[in-house]
């Protein structure tokens, strides 16, 4: 565990979490109805996926609600980028995967036009997959993750979905203060704090 951990391991906490959603139901009762786990809102630090420390968390992973490192397991959603003026890139991990040769899940983004705190479920459509989305300070962003990891034994749905906003950055340390909101219980759309309720 590095310095820049700040939630249990996503190698430890998928296992984890699929028997917890398994045990009840894979994210629902058999009716899709109740949630298994609550969403999770955090403030936090990440940094550019150029230029970073080692081991520094660089990208996000919305079913175990945490920032990791952008590794060639491609266990997360998205990472995040700075360009040559300091424009926020939001990366799906599929892009990134393509230039690696390698495979990963399908991830789509959406500009919102409300604020984070504002946004309280998450739309059905409207989505951009798998692309790379500029991103100004303090633009909420909608993130929907189809990840086999956390949804192969979902009943109610096959999507993870999360927010996020950028909300400054440090240009000397590449760094980005960000809030992002997850809610792991696959096929469920609400940010709603404590244990969602399920929205058609």
């Amino acid at each position: 565990m590095n310095a820049f951990s700040r939630r249990m391991s996503p190698k430890i906490l998928a296992p984890f979490c699929a028997a917890v959603l398994i045990a009840t139901t894979a994210c629902g009762d058999i009716l899709g109805t109740k949630a298994a786990l609550p969403t999770v809102t955090d403030t936090t630090l990440v940094f550019a996926i150029n230029g970073a420390p080692q081991d520094a968390p660089t990208a996000l992973y919305l079913f175990g609600a945490s920032i990791v490192p952008a590794t060639t397991s491609f266990t997360f959603d998205i990472a995040f980028d700075l360009d040559t003026g300091n424009t926020v890139r939001l990366i799906p991990d599929g892009s990134l995967a393509s230039a690696l040769n390698a495979t990963a899940h399908p991830v789509a983004l959406q500009l919102s036009n409300e604020s984070f705190d504002a946004l309280t479920i998450a739309p059905t459509g409207g989505y951009h997959p798998d692309t790379v989305q500029v991103v100004p300070i303090g633009k909420t962003v909608i993130l929907q993750s189809q990840d086999p990891l956390a949804c192969q034994a979902s009943l109610v749905g096959t999507t993870v979905y999360g927010k996020v906003v950028v909300d400054s950055i440090d240009t000397k340390s590449r760094a980005m203060f960000i809030r992002f909101t997850s809610d792991p219980n696959c096929g469920f759309r609400s940010f709603a704090a404590g244990l969602p309720s399920f929205i058609q």
